[in-house]
């Protein structure tokens, strides 16, 4: 086995543990898996180092570096410096992660093939792992299941249009496992970017005839029909309780879960607070040590940032969106066939960052794939185009 199948399965096998970790709350497995992501960052590290040459040629290559200046710096401030160093390993895990796949498709040594096999052992497996909660009757527990997981692969599965005829099962697979879970951020995320991919494969499979592309589109609204009859009838009080008139109107404090009142009240107190607080914030993990007796932490990259960091994290959330909608502005021209991928991308990490968060969740590593995908994508055809005019 090459050391690239290996940085592969041992992703599979630190995902696996977590999960077995989960069922049995058993520490041991736990420890193993937070043991395969430290061997397997210092491996990024190492990688970014003695490749930087390449890697600095990826376009967010230097947004990471700056974040990691930031969020290494306000660990100082954090009540608690090691679950903080802890927290900030799980960011530069996704960050070097995937700056060290930049660097091997950049070198030709892995291609989308081996990316979709490795996508596609992990929906197998997350399908079985949501099950398992679904029909012990530990999904209302454990709701979040592997939604989000499944939500930041679409993008991935999403880079060749031909998997929606191809792998019909696997999306269903896919899709399935986000419905279930009834989670709502995830489910506005793969509702939105599957409509834009879906309407993409439709208009550029133009070498179709009209039939089967009817044939494809009544097909998947009988799967949604379905979907929909199959929730409504066995998780008709979920279904209640997660989407009542109370849940969604946002003049409430407890729609979203409480998330209403929690995110204006982190804004509230970060604009009224003062010079100091107002530009630095909070500290650390701040929003997680707002109530006396109770951790909760805020749920939103962008609602945690302003209140942990202030104008400085406002201004970061900010530079991560110049980084991304500038490279697509300045490429839009080699992206031909795969601009839908950017949206795709885009909607999630919006919906994401707003109403749940990625930057500490390892998971995030498989999300911004498809950043590089869409890198090297524009790299490609920039070097042929050089080549046609010499």
């Amino acid at each position: 086995m090459s050391g690239i199948k290996l940085i592969k399965y041992l992703f599979i096998t630190s995902i696996i543990t977590d999960w077995i970790s989960e069922i049995y709350i058993s520490d041991l497995f736990l420890n193993f898996s937070r043991g395969i992501r430290i061997l397997l960052l210092l491996v990024f590290l190492f990688s970014f180092l003695y490749h930087f040459r390449i890697i600095k040629k990826y376009y967010l290559t230097y947004y990471f570096l700056i974040a990691t200046v930031i969020f290494s710096l306000y660990i100082q401030t954090d009540p608690n410096p090691q679950e903080g160093f802890w927290n900030l390993s799980k960011t530069l895990f996704w960050f070097f992660g995937s700056t060290y796949i930049f660097s091997l498709f950049y070198r030709q040594k892995i291609n989308y093939s081996f990316l979709f096999h490795w996508i596609k052992i992990i929906i197998f497996i997350s399908t079985i792992f949501t099950f398992y909660y679904l029909f012990l009757g530990r999904l209302e527990e454990e709701y979040n299941a592997n939604a989000y997981l499944m939500v930041f692969i679409f993008p991935l599965f999403t880079a060749k249009l031909d998997n929606f005829e191809k792998h019909k099962f696997l999306l269903a697979l896919l899709l399935i496992s986000i419905i279930v879970t009834l989670k709502r951020g995830a489910l506005l995320s793969i509702s939105i970017s599957f409509f834009i991919a879906f309407i993409a494969y439709l208009t550029q499979r133009k070498s179709q005839n009209i039939l089967r592309r009817i044939i494809i589109l009544f097909l998947s609204i009988i799967f949604i029909n379905a979907s929909y009859y199959i929730m409504i009838t066995y998780f008709a009080d979920r279904i209640s309780d997660r989407f009542s008139e109370e849940q969604l109107d946002i003049e409430e404090d407890k729609a979203g879960s409480g998330r209403a009142g929690l995110y204006r009240s982190l804004y509230n107190d970060w604009v009224s607070s003062s010079g100091y607080t107002f530009l630095l914030g909070h500290g650390n993990q701040a929003d997680s040590y707002r109530i006396i007796g109770r951790r909760t932490h805020a749920h939103s990259d962008f609602f945690g940032w302003i209140y942990n960091f202030g104008l400085v994290g406002l201004l970061l959330f900010i530079i991560q969106y110049l980084f991304l909608i500038i490279h697509f502005i300045a490429n839009y021209k080699y992206l031909y066939g795969y601009r839908y991928l950017f949206w795709v991308f885009i909607t999630i990490v919006i919906i994401v960052n707003f109403f749940s968060g990625f930057y500490r969740d390892t998971w995030g590593f498989y999300l911004f794939l498809a950043p590089v995908l869409i890198d090297i994508i524009a790299k490609q055809r920039k070097y042929e185009n050089k080549l046609a005019y010499n």
